[in-house]
C-alpha cells in the first residue's frame, strides 16, 4: 500500500508472558481507531512473531497508542510517528 505502517514489540518483564500475548492496542487517528491483538504466531515472517503491525491510510495523522495489557492496565503513548518500530517495556 501507499500508506505508512507502525510496528510494535511489546515487552512485559518479570512474567511467564514476555511478550504479553493477548494484550490490545488501540491506535486513535485523524480518522478513527485501528485496533490490534496481540497474537502468537508461528509463521514465516523472521524476527518476534508478536510483533504488531499497523497499516496507516494516506492522510491519516497519529494521535494516541493505548496498549491495554493481558491484566488489564492500559498504558497511553504519545508522540507517535508513522514508519518506526516502537517497543514498549511495562
Amino acid at each position: 500500500g501507499d500508506g505508512a505502517g507502525l510496528e510494535v514489540d511489546l515487552n512485559w518483564p518479570d512474567t511467564h508472558n514476555t511478550h504479553a500475548i493477548g494484550a490490545k492496542l488501540m491506535l486513535y487517528t485523524s480518522i478513527g481507531v485501528l485496533s490490534r491483538d496481540v497474537r502468537a504466531t508461528s509463521g514465516y515472517l523472521s524476527g518476534n512473531a508478536s510483533r504488531v503491525h499497523f497499516g496507516i491510510p494516506r492522510g491519516a495523522t497519529l494521535e494516541r497508542l493505548d496498549i491495554q495489557w493481558p491484566d488489564g492496565r492500559i498504558s497511553p503513548v504519545e508522540g507517535i510517528e508513522p514508519q518506526i518500530l516502537l517497543v514498549v517495556t511495562r
